[in-house]
């Protein structure tokens, strides 16, 4: 797993296939991650299933009961596959465009 951070935003590069590894990264840097807003870029060869889902989601809520936005890149998945309680963007400037639009709404009290 990859983290960049950039201001306010880091965008994590998944490159494991693996739950436990996506959980432990995201656990040992928290304390870095907890005031940014996320970007998760998932690699093609990422195996998306029932615990992999329920992790993002985990992780998602974390986030967002922070005041923190969460978005998952992906152009290989689409908005059909995919819970709508997750953030789902094709390319990382729309994922960042959606962190815009949380910014926001969370500014308007929404």
């Amino acid at each position: 797993m990859i983290f960049e951070i950039n201001y306010n935003i880091a965008i994590v590069h998944q490159n494991q296939s693996s739950v436990l590894s996506l959980n432990k990264e995201f656990e040992q840097n928290f304390e870095l991650l907890q005031s940014k807003h996320v970007i998760l870029c998932l690699d093609e060869t990422q195996q998306i299933n029932k615990e992999f889902l329920s992790a993002i989601s985990d992780l998602s809520n974390k986030f967002e009961n922070n005041n923190r936005s969460f978005v998952v890149v992906s152009a290989a998945l689409s908005s059909d596959d995919w819970p709508e309680d997750i953030a789902l963007a094709p390319t990382q400037q729309e994922a960042k465009d959606i962190i815009e639009m949380d910014e926001m709404q969370r500014d308007l009290g929404f």
